[in-house]
């Protein structure tokens, strides 16, 4: 009896050391795309130099790093601290990108890669359940974020529609873009997709509605209805940068999952709900019939502490497997690098979307942005190949181990 116990704690306290390096407490820093002081030191804010030549500097991109540190060399400290900064102490945001560390993959060998290639569809349906079929270059996606103007005041919008138009990837343009919807849907070219993103605010359905025949009109095929803006999140980097006053309910969100029904119902474009950060969430959507679920915390810039989208991902995978199957899944959040985007993919991510690395590569113009997606589409069909895959839709959760990234998913009752 006691050599069994004593095995019995031994093995506990293995299993203890094991689970306290698993939770280990998170660095402050994520390697290039986060400086060591985040929280708005010296160092931590944009260097406005406006002495940089965009060629050479898109001459010496080869990763989001390289993009990332252009940005805040050429971008003056307002817009630094309003793009590249988080809510709070901007743990969500250091998160979304530090978790896929605890995810790798599982490569193949063996297979025929030959004719390996990115191309992507994805079928969203609207409220009557008429089905659209939208074609890509690539699983990678432009989310849609706001005030490109800030970024780059020559091109703003204008660059990042035309850049995803070479590119061939889908666009999602943002409500608060600084150039008016319509006129982005002038410019965009014949067989481009861009959908439209709404911020509903009150919900106010007859101004709603306005906005839809506006996108409709001008050639915008979906909706991504952003609903996890309860309240402004509480932004110090950018505030202590020049920022906007900071407010505790910047906005009156009444928005509830009646209105998202209405919406889908009372138009014909697919609608889909932006900000889901919860399996229980997910299944609600499914059974609702929206186009599809976008998990996303918005870049870690709203709620400080949500979960990382491929958390809520793994969740979904746990707790309603097999959803992924009956509904795409957009995830969006923390993605730089090729090896992000792929395993979120593996599990069950259709598209993937990019935030402030469109912006930061804005800030080069339409080049950078073309160049930014080039790169990033190029390694993935490099990583994509080591792993033993020739497309993206190949891939699913047995090419990745998520044992260590399981500890972190929610583990208790669902109501």
């Amino acid at each position: 009896m006691f050599s069994r116990t004593l095995v019995n704690a031994v093995a506990l306290a293995a299993f203890t050391l094991r689970a306290a390096a698993q939770y280990q407490d998170m660095p402050p820093a994520m390697g290039p795309w986060f400086d060591i002081n985040t929280q708005g030191v010296a160092g931590d804010y944009g260097e406005a130099n406006t002495g940089v030549n965009a060629a050479d500097e898109i001459a010496g991109w080869y990763d989001l790093a390289d993009v990332w540190r252009t940005a805040q060399k050429v971008l003056e400290p307002s817009v630094w601290g309003r793009v590249a900064g988080g809510s709070g102490h901007e743990e969500s945001m250091r998160w979304n990108s530090k978790i896929f560390e605890y995810v790798t993959f599982r490569p193949r060998i063996g297979r025929d890669l030959a004719n390996a290639t990115l191309d992507t569809s994805i079928t969203l349906k609207n409220g009557a359940g008429v089905e659209t079929v939208f074609t890509a270059s690539s699983p990678i996606f432009f989310a849609p974020s706001g005030s490109h103007g800030r970024v780059n005041p020559d091109v703003a919008e204008n660059g990042t529609v035309r850049a995803a138009a070479t590119a061939g990837v889908i666009a999602g343009i943002a409500q608060y873009a600084t150039v008016p919807i319509a006129s982005l849907g002038s410019i965009k070219s014949e067989n481009q997709t861009l959908w439209y993103q709404i911020y509903p605010g009150e919900f106010d359905r007859d101004a709603v509605l306005e906005q839809v025949s506006v996108a409709k009109n001008a050639g915008y095929t979906a909706l991504m209805v952003t609903v996890d803006t309860a309240s402004e999140g509480w932004q110090s980097r950018d505030w202590r940068a020049g920022g906007d006053t900071p407010s505790g309910n910047a906005q009156d969100n009444k928005l509830t999952w009646d209105d998202l029904a209405w919406l889908k119902d009372v138009q014909d474009l697919p609608v889909i709900p932006k900000g889901i950060q919860s399996v229980e969430d997910a299944v609600i959507a499914r059974d609702m019939g929206f186009a599809a679920i976008y998990l996303s915390n918005h870049g870690g810039r709203q709620l400080d502490g949500a979960p990382a989208p491929l958390q809520v991902l793994l969740e979904i995978n746990k707790y309603a497997p097999g959803l992924s199957d009956e509904i795409p899944i957009l995830v969006d959040g923390g993605v730089y690098s090729a090896q992000h985007a792929l395993k979120l993919i593996a599990l069950g991510s259709k598209l993937v979307g990019l935030g402030r690395p469109v912006q930061f590569s804005l800030t080069m113009g339409q080049e950078g942005v073309e160049k930014m997606i080039k790169n990033l589409n190029d390694d993935m069909l490099v990583e994509m190949r080591q792993i033993g895959v020739s497309n993206p839709s190949q891939l699913n959760p047995k090419y990745v181990n998520t044992q260590r990234a399981a500890g972190f998913i929610y583990d208790g009752d669902l109501q």
